[in-house]
């Protein structure tokens, strides 16, 4: 790729579209829907057309990353991308094209086509479902839960004066804490290396953030982490990086799909802020990293137009049926804490939401159980009955390393 693409990809990423006109956006819509059904039948009548299928259904990815973008921009935005590759000339990822009209009239009557050139953009569909996963889904499954900590030195500097990732995280940690009042906004466990300095230097006097007395503790206290709503390694452009690689321009084009805009708050630095982390027990940590818990944004019924109640949740799994989900209290409602001072960014909403969507187009489309089965080769590679391995996905995992 040239440096001239390098530009453009990053241009599109940050530049937030123009919105379809409503007749753009209902006949876009229909050729959408006619687009993934004729996919859908021809799968159920011949199988996946590439020679080596995948456990999830293509069709139901791209239907549900569409019907999960953010709307208002998003699910247009989403459409865009999509008929601009079903209409490019090879596998490249397309520039969409400032106006849709030419695309539009290029896929009406799709049925009326000769099969040759039919089969050619059905064809397309599979690509583009594959594209989302490895280019992706992959890659946001692969750096969650692991947001690079290192040990908790220096706790009472702030995210504007620490220096560099590390000091920046310690930053981000401490800001974190503060905010969420030294507790996970899952559990309300108390973190219990702060317990343990407090009951040292207070004994049975020793109280929380709120001013109530930490011992006898109601609820056991846990190691909490600091974790990542988008992950670590997603950050636009990291410090002193003059060019994004490829793949991670792809994947950065991919995020902003579903909420153009989003990445001039993941820029640089901003991917450490703390509206972009939350405080959590590691094993909710874990479990949010893997996109099998999310936040769902839920009126408590006390709202009105002039007064919502803000960052109010249910946190959710996406098999809540899982007894470990259930021994963890799920699902919860929680009010996320303010710190005292109000001088620290909330969790953003809006990356929630996305966290959201990320988790269910994963579960639902059966792309997650496919990405576990390729990270657990990571740690066990293995060759499957046919001969084929893992081997290409895992080496495109590269890109996306703890601190890449």
């Amino acid at each position: 790729m040239t440096q001239h693409s390098r530009e453009l990809v990053l241009d599109f990423s940050f530049n937030q579209p123009l919105p379809l006109t409503a007749e753009e956006h209902d006949q876009a819509t229909k050729i959408v829907d006619e687009v993934l059904t004729a996919y859908a039948r021809a799968f159920d009548q011949r199988g996946a057309f590439s020679s080596r299928p995948r456990p999830y259904k293509r069709h139901d990815l791209i239907r549900l990353v569409h019907e999960h973008a953010v709307p208002p921009y998003g699910p247009d935005h989403f459409v865009r991308f999509f008929l601009a590759w079903l209409t490019a000339d090879s596998n490249a990822p397309p520039q969409p094209p400032p106006a849709i009209g030419p695309t539009l009239a290029q896929l009406n009557g799709l049925m009326g086509w000769e099969s040759v050139l039919q089969e050619t953009t059905l064809r397309r569909v599979e690509t583009f479902g594959d594209y989302l996963v490895d280019r992706f889904f992959m890659p946001f499954r692969a750096s969650g839960g692991s947001t690079p900590l290192p040990s908790p030195l220096s706790l009472a500097s702030s995210v504007e004066t620490a220096v560099g990732t590390p000091g920046r995280l310690r930053g981000l940690r401490a800001a974190c804490l503060k905010r969420d009042h030294h507790r996970c906004v899952l559990s309300r466990a108390f973190d219990t290396q702060e317990a343990y300095d407090r009951t040292e230097a207070r004994g049975r006097e020793a109280t929380d953030d709120d001013g109530n007395l930490l011992e006898p503790f109601q609820i056991i206290p846990e190691v909490l982490e600091v974790a990542h709503i988008i992950p670590h390694a997603f950050t636009a452009r990291s410090s002193g990086e003059s060019q994004v690689n490829e793949e991670k321009m792809q994947t950065l084009a991919i995020l902003n799909m579903f909420d153009p805009g989003v990445l001039m708050e993941l820029d640089g630095t901003n991917i450490d802020r703390p509206y972009n982390a939350l405080t959590l027990s590691a094993l909710a940590h874990k479990y949010f990293g893997q996109l099998k818990i999310y936040f769902e944004t839920v009126d408590d019924g006390t709202s009105t137009a002039s007064s919502p109640t803000p960052h109010h949740y249910s946190i959710k799994a996406v098999n809540p049926e899982r007894s470990m989900f259930q021994v963890m209290g799920l699902p919860v409602r929680r009010t996320l804490l303010e710190a005292h001072e109000r001088n620290i960014d909330m969790p953003s909403p809006r990356l929630l939401r996305i966290h959201r969507a990320c988790c269910l187009v994963a579960h639902l489309s059966g792309a997650g159980a496919y990405i576990e089965r390729i990270l657990r080769d990571r740690d066990a590679p293995r060759v499957e009955a046919d001969g084929s391995t893992s081997l290409g996905e895992l080496v495109a995992l590269r890109t996306w390393e703890v601190g890449a």
